[in-house]
């Protein structure tokens, strides 16, 4: 009998109660939801910028609670909706031409353009209500970012995504000035010289990177804002800014196009009878010289001879026809390709180096259409409609019969 209970461990401590654990449990939860209340209260404070006033065109104006946010590494944002609201810009939810309110993306139409953006991402789209060529795509410097259900751009990013003049020179003011308000706050001015400020929605746009398109005795030029010296004397009959490649397209007196820098070095000579963009990824041109037509990249080389009547088939809205230009890789092995029209007929060039692929011998029509949301590629011969796939197959193995609408 171990009176004296010595089978048990003299150093072994009394076991604790569950009363004890369970106060210990309960402040070790408080002590994680303390550092969690805290981080909260410490990211929604980071997310608060410093107060800041909004200067539009003049006016002065106190920004609402959440209209401006900043990150971690103190870069200012705000909020896209809020500042379209302001300026008089129409903001949307989702991307432009799909019909969904995606939060998460949206599209600003500022009276010159549509500009497209998305959550997480520094690349944003601009196009035009009337464009039929692909979107132009630029990069910000920051993402966009979601908070509390509303996109924001870096303040640092406004100008180059909105073409608006945006100063944050002064730590307390964020002054934004609008292409209307500039045009307004020079035209006098320059009248004084006999200058006219431009109007044209694309030279508007050369105002956020510090230039003033401007006409004298009937000459285009481009002018400094800050002191109305000359960057591009006046000598162009035609110029037009071109924001994708921060270029303009001129001409001259005897109706010669070509291409110059924003300093006015001469980018692609002046030779061609007309030269405009007509595809942004790959850069194309389309030139002209004596009422015949070729395709230019975006180094000034040629990637086509100037042969063809048209380049591209034009977009027929009552047949729900687009615009159409580069066929993509249909088989897998082909590659993309070009459509082109020489003598009345279509045919398809090699997009990698502009050498024939189909010739322009048959085919009356070659364009891209949209069937139940989805692209598909025809090819009209004698009113007979095929998928470009069955023509090119036709052709290619001469089992095109013409006139076989007529024989059945």
């Amino acid at each position: 009998m171990d009176l004296l209970n010595q089978n048990k461990s003299y150093n072994s401590k009394p076991e604790k109660s569950s009363g004890s654990k369970m106060i210990t449990t309960l402040i070790i939860v408080c002590v994680i939801l303390l550092i969690i209340v805290l981080a909260l209260m410490f990211y929604l404070k980071s997310m608060q910028a410093p107060k800041r006033l909004l200067n539009v065109n003049g006016t002065q104006m106190e920004m609402a609670q959440g209209v401006m946010i900043s990150d971690n590494s103190g870069n200012e944002y705000i909020s896209l909706k809020d500042l379209s609201d302001t300026i008089g810009y129409k903001y949307n939810n989702g991307a432009f031409r799909e019909y969904e309110e995606d939060k998460t993306k949206c599209y600003i139409d500022n009276n010159v353009e549509i500009i497209g953006f998305t959550v997480n991402s520094s690349k944003i789209y601009k196009t035009t209500e009337e464009s039929e060529i692909d979107y132009e795509y630029y990069k910000l410097d920051h993402n966009i970012l979601m908070y509390q259900d509303k996109l924001y751009i870096a303040v640092a990013d406004i100008s180059k995504a909105l073409n608006i003049m945006c100063d944050i020179s002064n730590p307390s003011i964020i002054a934004i000035t609008t292409p209307e308000s500039t045009v307004k706050s020079h035209t006098e001015e320059l009248k004084k010289s006999n200058y006219t400020l431009t109007t044209d929605k694309n030279n508007l746009k050369a105002m956020a990177y510090g230039m003033l398109v401007t006409s004298r005795d009937d000459l285009w030029g481009a002018l400094n804002p800050t002191n109305y010296q000359e960057i591009i004397g006046n000598k162009y009959k035609t110029m037009e800014f071109d924001e994708y490649t921060g270029t303009y397209i001129v001409s001259n007196e005897r109706g010669q196009y070509g291409i110059i820098t924003t300093d006015g070095s001469v980018k692609i000579a002046l030779k061609y009878d007309s030269l405009k963009v007509i595809n942004h990824e790959p850069l194309l041109y389309e030139v002209s010289k004596d009422k015949k037509y070729g395709i230019m990249k975006k180094d000034g080389s040629m990637l086509t001879g100037i042969e063809y009547d048209r380049i591209g088939y034009m977009a027929d809205a009552k047949n729900k026809i687009n615009y159409s230009l580069i066929v993509p890789d249909l088989d897998e092995k082909t590659g993309r390709t070009v459509i082109v029209c020489k003598d009345g007929k279509y045919g398809l060039i090699y997009l990698s180096n502009g050498k024939t692929f189909i010739e322009c011998q048959f085919a009356d029509k070659i364009y891209e259409i949209e069937e139940l949301g989805e692209l598909k590629y025809k090819a009209e011969v004698e009113d007979k409609t095929y998928s470009l796939e069955e023509y090119i197959q036709r052709v290619k193995t001469k089992t095109l019969v013409l006139n076989e609408n007529k024989n059945n």
